[in-house]
């Protein structure tokens, strides 16, 4: 019995290795793409609402507030340049 199934497997084998297995054609591969990927979304941890505007809130936050200091810094090295240059003798 036990021979019988390793001879089966094995003629199975050889006839995968020597058969060109028929690949699908290119609509059931896009449609299969497209299976996956809705099964893909489906196991997405979406947020929530106000999950949402609370982040996009703190990241337009954030953006002000480095903007002011980038603001700052601009204007404090651009009036050292300045405070510089006009220690330059004239001459």
């Amino acid at each position: 019995m036990a021979d019988e199934k390793i001879v089966s497997k094995e003629n199975d084998a050889k006839a995968s290795k020597s058969g060109k297995s028929k690949k699908p054609s290119i609509f059931h591969r896009i449609g299969k793409y497209f299976r996956d990927t809705k099964g893909e979304f489906s196991k997405i941890a979406w947020p929530t609402f106000p999950s949402v505007v609370r982040n996009t809130l703190v990241t337009l936050a954030v953006c002000a507030i480095l903007g002011v200091l980038i603001l700052v810094v601009d204007l404090g090295l651009g009036a050292t340049v300045e405070w510089l240059a006009s220690l330059k003798p004239q001459g």
